[in-house]
């Protein structure tokens, strides 16, 4: 292994390497490169290699230490706006921000300050609306109105009308005007529950002109599930047509697979999720209407989870979740 940092902190990188509690730092940072020397390599540079760090990744116990407090603080913060809280574990090989930028060819979204690997709310937000459109998309296509329609056009749809934002987003005139303007094809006939459903989904969301009232906060995992056990573990996908894929050219069994390592957080991890009303009023709160619209979010976004999955890779069965 070597590294490739300034040469004024060459020295301190050397010395401390093995010292470092951050992974986040050692990763994005003190960037590992491995392989043959340069003139083996035909004069070709090394590459950074997350093989480097090992196949399975602990938490220095230090590192896990400072997160437990962290941890406990969040705890402390959601009980205060009452957020609806669950936890689930990882079904499945779980992979956030596989695509970002990264010196490596691949990356995973790491705290900056612990070093651990964390779900955005941003993503969570994200799955949950998708799979509420998609569950929307099959009820619609059990309409006479929509049989013929195709699938994915439908859904395009269901997201417009989604998104589309009224005159009035208070009435509820208003409202169902908007999202027959872009559902199209509906009639009289059409059951009132839908309308009702996606003025919940409106809310819950929001609209391009108006925020959501149910506030998505990032996912950690809990301290007690990462103790003495791998947090983060290689893992490998083999691209077999890469002219295919970068130049079109035909695919074929004579092109050699390129391994690409990636790193992913390990099955059995539980995470620890948490949503609250965007109203932190008493009295905004204490309404009825607004804490079921809290559990609906919360029920939804379990759904999405377990069924769906989040992050990189869902199509083959990353990021699933499961109670424990």
């Amino acid at each position: 292994m070597r590294l490739f940092v300034p040469s004024y902190i060459e020295k301190i990188v050397k010395e401390h390497w093995n010292g470092v509690e951050n992974i986040s730092l050692k990763i994005e940072k003190f960037v590992p490169f491995g392989g043959d020397s340069p003139k083996k390599r035909g004069g070709e540079m090394p590459k950074p290699r997350y093989q480097s760090l090992g196949y399975r990744i602990l938490l220095p116990t230090g590192a896990l230490e400072k997160y437990q407090k962290y941890y406990k603080l969040r705890g402390k913060m959601w009980d205060e706006i009452n957020a609806q809280t669950f936890k689930l574990s990882t079904k499945s090989r779980l992979i956030i921000g596989l695509g970002n930028e990264s010196v490596y060819e691949t990356s995973i979204r790491l705290h900056r300050n612990y070093g651990i690997p964390y779900i955005p709310g941003s993503a969570l937000k994200g799955v949950t609306k998708h799979y509420a459109i998609l569950e929307l998309t099959e009820k619609l296509k059990d309409i006479k109105e929509f049989k013929d329609v195709d699938f994915f056009n439908l859904a395009k749809k269901v997201q417009d009308a989604l998104e589309n934002p009224a005159k009035d987003e208070n009435s509820e005139e208003d409202v169902k005007k908007a999202i027959k303007e872009k559902l199209g094809g509906v009639s009289e006939r059409t059951p009132d529950a839908v309308f009702w459903e996606m003025q919940i989904l409106r809310k819950m969301f929001g609209t391009q002109n108006q925020e959501g009232s149910i506030i998505f906060f990032d996912a950690f995992p809990n301290p007690k599930s990462i103790k003495d056990k791998p947090i983060l573990e290689l893992d490998i996908m083999s691209p077999h047509y890469q002219p295919y894929y970068r130049e079109g050219k035909e695919p074929g069994d004579w092109y050699d697979p390129k391994p690409i390592f990636f790193l992913a957080v390990p099955r059995g991890i539980e995470f620890h999720f948490a949503l609250a009303y965007r109203e932190m009023s008493r009295e905004q709160l204490e309404k009825a209407q607004n804490q079921k619209l809290l559990e609906n979010a919360r029920a939804l976004l379990c759904e999405a989870l377990k069924e769906h999955g989040v992050g990189a890779k869902t199509a083959l069965g990353y990021g699933r979740m499961i109670d424990e």
